[in-house]
């Protein structure tokens, strides 16, 4: 797991109150000692003390845990995305038997949880949400709307990677990074099953939803490659819909990039890749009818490679130091100089691919090269027609494969719709100044 260290939320004691007060908050009961818990990209590991977070702001948050053997050996991350409202109290007791959070059977129980969290009772015992990186986590998360949680996360709520290491769709990997993700999923996959069996408990759930409509593509057969690329784009016009409802596939893409990088999901992976090689093959939609949601797109996959690539992260942050029980436990009143535990975290979370880790290793594996070309070939036949906010989102975008993977498409030749207006404008009109005396001879003449 990618380590980085502490965080603490500066705030004054009123401005702390009222975040705390207005914010929702995640109460954890019953956690045991020194377990991974993750919240977007913060990771706790946690203390005789801790009991959740607070201060999270209002929309969709990414919990996740690994339950840890009695070697302290963590295993397969098990994770969940939550649609948070304003002022919510999420109650989860953490349930030894099945090794997992549970919700509260007993509704008055749970109601004086909650009374308590709105008292304040448990505020000692509650971290910060690291508010200084929010903004990055919107930028990860933004198109992610209720109505895609519905769709995407499977009935039980959760995502599990064990759901994943027995689908034949995710044992054919291609690449020799995409067979690292493989073998790290059956390893997780071993390790559960020996904690099953001894606790005689069935398998668990936790599939995206979308893989089944994946596999039944994937098992079709081959077509000829003119019938393909009709059917392509019949895919598109169907994926990207004119309207609001268009974007909701953007937030298919954020889930899945979020369920790879945080979730350590192999599954999340495939639908990320298709999904980015679906989008890209669109050539007339970014420089016609979609021109703003394709500016989304190219500006929810740049902040997804920034932090695939590490690019936010100019030096590597020191080690936390040594744990203990005072450093793991509970945090500072909601008060200035809000303190969180002092324990490790992940800069990508709980996730395999953690930042400059295995997304620069499975980028090059020539999927989205090829893809990229393509899309910025589009854009330059454009020229001057191309989209002024488009052209300048693949700009950035080229920054960073450049800085990333060396990936120049020369996209900066291109000159945006703003600066042909202010160019030399060699075949716009002349303004030529005349005399007084070649003024009247030109009224002479009419």
């Amino acid at each position: 797991m990618s380590q980085q260290q502490p965080y603490s939320v500066q705030l004054d004691p009123n401005t702390a109150r009222r975040m705390a007060s207005h914010g929702a908050t995640i109460l954890l009961l019953d956690v045991p000692l020194g377990m991974p818990i993750g919240i977007d990209q913060q990771v706790f590991l946690t203390g005789p003390k801790f009991r959740g977070i607070k201060m999270l702001p209002p929309g969709v948050h990414f919990l996740s845990y690994q339950a840890v053997a009695k070697d302290g050996t963590p295993g397969p991350p098990v994770s969940s995305l939550l649609a948070l409202q304003q002022q919510q109290v999420l109650v989860r007791r953490w349930d030894a038997a099945s090794e997992g959070f549970a919700a509260l059977a007993d509704e008055d129980e749970e109601a004086r949880y909650i009374a308590g969290v709105q008292r304040f009772d448990f505020d000692r015992e509650l971290a910060p949400y690291d508010l200084p990186r929010y903004s990055q986590w919107v930028s990860l998360s933004c198109h992610i709307s209720e109505g895609v949680l519905q769709e995407l996360l499977p009935p039980c709520g959760e995502l599990s990677i064990m759901a994943e290491a027995d689908d034949p769709c995710l044992t054919s990997a291609g690449s020799a990074a995409e067979k690292r993700l493989q073998q790290q999923l059956q390893e997780g996959r071993a390790w559960l099953e020996a904690k099953l069996a001894a606790m005689q408990v069935d398998q668990p759930e936790g599939e995206l939803q979308q893989q089944q409509q994946q596999q039944q593509q994937q098992q079709q057969h081959v077509r000829p490659s003119t019938q393909q690329q009709q059917q392509q784009q019949q895919r598109q016009q169907q994926l990207v819909p004119p309207g609001p409802a268009g974007t909701e596939v953007l937030g298919e893409l954020q889930f899945a990039f979020i369920a790879f990088v945080f979730g350590q999901s192999l599954e999340g992976f495939m639908q990320w890749k298709q999904l980015l090689v679906l989008l890209l093959g669109c050539t007339s939609g970014p420089l016609e009818s979609h021109t703003q949601l394709f500016a989304c797109f190219l500006q929810a996959v740049t902040a997804q490679l920034q932090l695939g690539l590490g690019l936010q992260q100019q030096t590597p942050p020191p080690p936390p130091p040594p744990l203990s029980a005072a450093a793991t436990g509970g945090v500072a009143a909601a008060g200035a100089g809000t303190e969180a535990p002092q324990c490790g975290g992940g800069a990508a979370g709980l996730g395999l691919a953690a930042t400059g880790g295995l997304v620069d290793e499975l980028l090059p594996d020539s999927f989205l090269r090829a893809a990229f070309r393509g899309f910025f070939e589009a854009l330059q036949e454009a020229g001057g027609a191309a989209p002024a906010a488009l052209l300048a989102e693949a700009r950035l975008l080229e920054t960073v494969l450049a800085a990333g993977l060396g990936w120049d498409f020369r996209l900066s030749q291109l000159k945006l719709g703003s600066e042909d207006e202010s160019s030399d404008g060699e075949d716009g009109p002349v303004v030529v100044e005349l005399s007084e005396q070649q003024l009247a001879e030109l009224e002479a003449q009419q």
